[in-house]
């Protein structure tokens, strides 16, 4: 009886490492046919659909800014190797954003973030919504009454630029694989990046998709 179950634990304890390396071979093979420029962008991955703030997160390391700031951040080239059936091209986009609880009201229907993305010398984008933060109509920690938050959308969209970086707001890091939300095919070739929400714009980046033969 001890002798079956001893054999049971250790068919369990090989496959788990079967698994185990399994999994590291596939990394290891992507790591591989993938290389990125700066290369900390590697680690990015594990961060993904997080909002883990990390050094590749804009304004690392003390994650200050102005309130109604977006700023992202992404690989200057990202070169491929050899891609098969094993491995997956991925574009790492890591992005701040503090926004003041007046301009999230006033921009209702503008709150999730939105990628754009395309090719220097073609005119036509490629969008994709990240997804819709959690922000506050108010600082109190409380349940949101929807009919009080319509008023305050309403009472907001009389606010001047300047009204809008007054008061509280809140800020967040967020990591994500673009190609997760834009639906296009990349080619070689350099494109311009950018992110947008609640009426703001970050700045614009480049990102070179390189073929190496």
């Amino acid at each position: 009886m001890k002798s079956a179950y001893v054999h049971k634990a250790i068919v369990i304890l090989l496959f788990l490492v079967f698994i185990i390396q399994s999994t590291y071979s596939c990394a290891q093979t992507n790591m591989q046919a993938i290389q990125f420029i700066p290369k900390e962008f590697s680690d990015v991955e594990s961060k993904f659909d997080t909002n883990e703030r990390h050094s590749l997160t804009p304004f690392y390391p003390h994650f200050v800014s102005e309130f109604n700031d977006l700023a992202i951040n992404v690989p200057q080239k990202i070169i491929i190797r050899a891609m098969d059936s094993s491995s997956k091209l991925i574009i790492p986009l890591c992005g701040f954003c503090s926004v003041s609880i007046k301009r999230a009201m006033k921009y209702a229907e503008q709150e999730a973030y939105l990628i754009h993305i395309k090719k220097v010398e073609a005119e036509d984008w490629f969008c994709g919504e990240i997804w819709k933060p959690a922000r506050p109509y108010n600082m109190e920690e409380e349940p949101v009454n929807e009919e009080e938050r319509q008023i305050e959308i309403e009472k907001a969209q009389s606010y001047t630029d300047d009204e809008l970086d007054e008061g509280g707001g809140a800020a967040e890091a967020f990591n994500v694989d673009v190609l997760k939300f834009v639906q296009f095919v990349p080619e070689p070739g350099i494109y311009e990046i950018y992110v947008s929400t609640v009426g703001l714009e970050s700045n614009h980046m480049q990102i070179e998709i390189a073929i190496e033969k």
